[in-house]
């Protein structure tokens, strides 16, 4: 997200973007922050990730879904950029998985 008076990245509005597909489609799920572009979404008590990284000035994301826990994925920046909708698909589908029981 740009911030319109100043023409910059505004990290609070993507975070806040981030948050609310959170809240509406994967509510278990958690957010932290790594860097201003840069967020880990996770289930709490599991070693798989979602990276989150702004793209389009912060109107886009690009999504990395880890199977185990890393420092940040080098691939990040080659990843193509998606829409919300597409975000909200990723945590929903990340979120069934990582929160049903194993048996």
């Amino acid at each position: 997200m740009v911030d319109a008076m100043s023409d910059t990245f505004d990290p609070q509005a993507f975070l806040a973007k981030i948050e609310s597909i959170v809240k509406k489609d994967a509510p278990l799920l958690t957010v932290s922050r790594i860097e201003d572009d840069l967020y880990v979404v996770s289930f709490p008590g599991h070693n798989k990730q979602v990276w989150i990284k702004a793209a389009d000035d912060g109107t886009k994301f690009r999504i990395y879904k880890s199977l185990v826990t890393t420092t940040k994925p080098a691939q990040l920046g080659q990843i193509s950029p998606a829409g919300e909708g597409f975000l909200g698909e990723v945590l929903a589908n990340y979120q069934d998985e990582v929160g049903r029981p194993q048996n």
